[in-house]
C-alpha cells in the first residue's frame, strides 16, 4: 500500500527521498491508526542527520499518540541543536495539546536558546494567563532578540492582548514605544495594524481613557 512504499522512502539512504516519503504522508488519512508509523518518526527524528527530514518527522509526530509524541517532543527540546526542528517541534506541540504546551512553554521560556524562548513566547501568546504576560513584555523590552525574532516577539505579546482585552494592557504604551524606536524592517510590517487593533481595544473601554490617549500619540507618529 501507499504508507508502506512511503515507509520505505523515508528510510532510503538519500535525503532527498526520505523527506520525499515524509511529505507524502501528510496527504493519507487517519495518520495515527497507522501500525508503526510512530516507531519510524521517533527514529527519524533521533537518528537522521538532516535536519529538514527531522522537521519534517515531528511535524507528523502531531498525527500519532498524544501521550508518547509529547514525552518525544519534550527530549527533542533539550537535544536538537537544529533551529528549524525546534521551531516545529513547538508548533506540533501546539497542535496535539494545548495544556502541555503550555507547561513545556514555561519550562522552556528560561532556556538560553533565542529560538526555544520565542517559540515558548509564541506559546504562551496563544495560550498563556496573566502570569506569563510579565514575560511577553519583558521579550520585546530587553531588546535582546535580534533579526525576524524581533516580530515574532512583539506578535506573540499582541496576540495575548488581543486574546485578553485591555486588562493587559498596562505597559502597552511602553511595549509598543520600545517596538517602534527599538523594532526593525519586520516589526515594521505590523507595528501599525497591532496599533490600531490595540487603539479598538481601548475605545471599546471607558476606563483606559489615559492609555488610549497614548496609544493615538504613537498612531500620529506612525502615521
Amino acid at each position: 500500500d501507499k504508507m508502506s512504499i512511503y515507509l520505505d522512502a523515508a528510510s532510503s539512504s538519500f535525503w532527498g527521498l526520505r523527506l520525499t516519503g515524509l511529505q507524502n504522508m501528510e496527504k493519507i488519512e487517519n495518520l495515527s491508526d497507522q501500525k508503526g508509523l510512530q516507531t519510524s518518526l521517533l527514529n527519524i527524528i533521533k537518528d537522521d542527520k538532516k535536519s529538514m527530514v527531522r522537521k519534517e518527522a515531528v511535524g507528523l509526530l502531531s498525527n500519532t499518540e498524544k501521550t508518547s509524541a509529547v514525552k518525544t517532543i519534550r527530549e527533542i527540546l533539550l537535544k536538537d541543536s537544529s533551529l528549524v526542528v525546534i521551531g516545529a517541534t513547538m508548533e506540533a506541540l501546539k497542535k496535539i495539546d494545548s495544556v502541555q504546551a503550555l507547561l513545556i512553554a514555561r519550562e522552556f521560556k528560561t532556556s538560553k536558546e533565542a529560538e526555544l524562548q520565542v517559540s515558548s513566547a509564541e506559546i504562551l501568546g496563544d495560550f498563556g494567563e496573566p502570569q506569563d504576560l510579565p514575560y511577553l513584555e519583558n521579550l520585546v523590552l530587553d531588546g535582546k532578540m535580534e533579526g525576524y525574532n524581533k516580530l515574532r516577539a512583539l506578535l506573540s505579546y499582541a496576540i495575548y492582548v488581543l486574546n485578553h482585552g485591555s486588562e493587559s494592557m498596562e505597559n502597552a504604551y511602553k511595549v509598543l514605544y520600545y517596538s517602534k524606536n527599538n523594532g526593525n524592517k519586520y516589526t515594521g510590517w505590523y507595528f501599525e495594524m497591532i496599533v490600531q487593533r490595540f487603539m479598538e481595544i481601548l475605545q471599546r473601554s471607558e476606563e483606559h481613557t489615559s492609555e488610549l490617549q497614548s496609544l493615538m500619540r504613537i498612531s500620529y507618529a506612525v502615521f
